[in-house]
């Protein structure tokens, strides 16, 4: 590996037990996963049995502890030795054994995990130890992406009807097939708030007497009848002076019924369009 040296720590003039451990500091992302190695080199055949400590120097807790034993035959020790893992108190979930010799594998690092490890492997008549540095790399800032643009740009409307029931102050953005308008939750209420239309009344004197159009034409015809009616008996009182042996006078019932008529059309009011026909009766 370049940049890192390996530290080998003997114990004894001719210790066959040592250990190797990396000069440079290892890093890890805060959440990820650290590797601390160690390599151990031991005799072939290697010892009946030895132990591999990791501890925390910070708080002085043990983080995993490996015991190998039954160990025989010239396969690495990892394949000929019985091997044993007892966690440490906090590190039941988190340490490991690494994939290779005695790395220590600790998991989910935080910065509370930055600091310095000593690993110690302890034989029979023989003791060595090394430490090693983790330390917390910062994170990764996020790749910056294109901004969202929180501005809403709503499509033209076409301004309202003059005779439009919807609020002038209101837009809508046309809605895809299917979907609710906003407007169509509105126009039901505006529908129900809408005044009935009344009919159309006219009044003449401004005394209360109203009477609506259809009445007005009624009273118009009926207007008119009674005119042809009167002007026919005044043509045939004139023919019957002009023609000799009838001079006898007019028929009193019918002057007085078109008398009453008359009077009654005087006091009941009269439709605008009328008003000429009525001044003209009124003599």
């Amino acid at each position: 590996m370049v940049g890192v040296f390996l530290l080998w720590v003997f114990v004894g003039r001719c210790s066959p037990l040592s250990l190797a451990v990396p000069a440079a500091p290892v890093a890890v992302v805060p959440g990820g996963t650290a590797l601390l190695p160690a390599a151990l080199r031991l005799p072939a055949p290697p010892p009946p049995f030895f132990q591999v400590r990791w501890r925390f120097l910070a708080t002085g807790r043990l983080v995993l502890l490996l015991a190998a034993q039954d160990c025989s035959g010239a396969a690495p020790w990892r394949r000929s030795c019985r091997l044993a893992l007892e966690h440490g108190r906090g590190y039941e979930s988190r340490a490991g054994l690494g994939p290779r010799e005695a790395a220590l594998l600790l998991r989910d690092a935080g910065p509370e995990d930055a600091g310095t490890y000593r690993v110690s492997l302890l034989g029979l008549d023989v003791t060595a130890s090394a430490e090693v540095n983790l330390t917390l790399a910062p994170a990764p800032a996020p790749t910056p992406g294109p901004a969202a643009d929180p501005t809403i740009v709503l499509p033209p409307t076409a301004p309202a009807p003059a005779n439009s029931t919807e609020p002038q102050g209101l837009r809508f953005p046309a809605s895809p097939p299917g979907a609710l308008h906003p407007g169509s939750l509105l126009r039901p209420l505006l529908r129900d708030t809408e005044p009935p239309l009344a009919p159309v009344w006219a009044t003449l004197d401004g005394g209360g007497a109203v009477v609506s159009n259809a009445v007005r034409l009624g009273l118009a015809g009926l207007v008119l009848c009674l005119l042809a009616l009167i002007t026919g008996e005044y043509v045939l009182s004139i023919r019957n002076k002009d023609t000799p042996g009838t001079d006898s006078p007019p028929d009193a019932a019918a002057t007085i019924t078109t008398l009453s008529t008359i009077y009654v059309l005087q006091e009941m009011p009269i439709p605008d369009a009328s008003e000429e026909l009525y001044a003209s009766l009124s003599f």
